[in-house]
């Protein structure tokens, strides 16, 4: 990138959440995935489905508190303010699938 002149600004915000990383990994999974609306691939993830198991009884959290904060962040991105209204499409032949990507 030097040599050819080429700079990325890069830019990580400031961690707001200063609690203690297990408290903020078991805080922003409990929810979704108690109630049934996490859906993992196992085949796809499986250090994610490793860590996630064994939690907090695992040497390398760096997955799961990745998986935490994004979907800490998601959530919190979710939120719908204001009117709005439903549309819905009588013509959708679309499947719900039980896995993600």
């Amino acid at each position: 990138m030097k040599k050819r002149g080429r700079y990325i600004a890069c830019h990580t915000p400031e961690k707001e959440d200063r609690r203690k990383k297990t408290y903020r990994i078991t805080d922003s999974l409990t929810g979704i995935t108690s109630q049934g609306q996490f859906y993992i691939n196992f085949a796809l993830h499986g250090e994610f489905v490793e860590q996630y198991t064994a939690y907090p009884a695992v040497g390398n959290d760096d997955v799961i508190e990745a998986v935490s904060e994004a979907t800490r962040l998601a959530q919190e991105s979710l939120t719908l303010e204001g009117v709005w209204s439903q549309y819905e499409d009588e013509d959708d032949t679309s499947e719900l699938l039980g896995a993600c990507p």
